[in-house]
């Protein structure tokens, strides 16, 4: 009687070679996040190339660092911690396998949209603006239309429309900030599709950005 066919094990979910990829980090209780291109990939491990000339991270070791990655149009984050800082690289360790569509919410980009928010005389009308956004919230520049008359502790409706064809999205926020630069804003009703949709998109963003810099 033949033996049965053995099941091939599916290669677990890791970044490619040479792929670009986002760094996330607190260091002294500060978020850092960095834009990078995936070294030498390993099941357990990953090498982060070092630039010439670039300043050395000032992490410390075993740092947890978390890793965002895109895999068949998905967003995904990998827990690693950094072992060793090499003459050409940054060595780190995996602690636990990528998972899919983490909440990363201090991951940020300048991303340009058409919006339009509440104000105190009723719906605004559409306006066309860069705003720094990440699943969290997102800042109106002071040069908005009805921005100047925000408080801290105001809620708004908020319709954000993205460039691209992906759809409007449609939430509240409320004024947590306001900034010399403009209105912070947090979310306070943001669905998980949303949210999932918000990451990627500024993983997106960051990546347009790495690869003009570097042609």
């Amino acid at each position: 009687m033949a033996g049965k066919r053995a099941v091939p094990t599916p290669s677990p979910i890791r970044p490619r070679e040479g792929e670009l990829i986002c760094l996330l980090a607190e260091v002294q209780g500060t978020p850092v996040s960095h834009v990078a291109r995936a070294g030498t990939v390993r099941e357990t491990m990953l090498f982060v190339p070092r630039k010439p000339g670039e300043p050395v991270w000032q992490w410390d070791p075993q740092t947890p660092i978390v890793v965002l990655f895109s895999h068949e149009e998905q967003l995904y984050s990998w827990t690693l911690q950094l072992e060793e800082v090499l003459p050409a690289s940054y060595f780190l360790a995996s602690v636990g396998e990528p998972t899919l569509g983490a909440r990363r919410r201090f991951v940020r980009a300048a991303v340009t949209m058409q919006l339009r928010f509440s104000t105190r005389g009723g719906p605004g009308e559409w306006q066309a603006a860069e705003v720094d956004l990440s699943s969290a919230g997102l800042r109106l520049p002071a040069t908005l239309d009805g921005a100047a008359d925000r408080a801290v502790g105001d809620v708004l409706e908020l319709e954000l429309r993205f460039e691209g064809g992906r759809g409007t999205l449609h939430t509240t926020a409320r004024v947590a900030r306001i900034e010399p630069q403009g209105v912070a804003l947090e979310f306070t009703a943001l669905a998980s599709a949303d949210e999932d949709a918000i990451e990627r998109l500024v993983f997106l963003a960051r990546e347009q950005g790495l690869a003009a810099r570097i042609g």
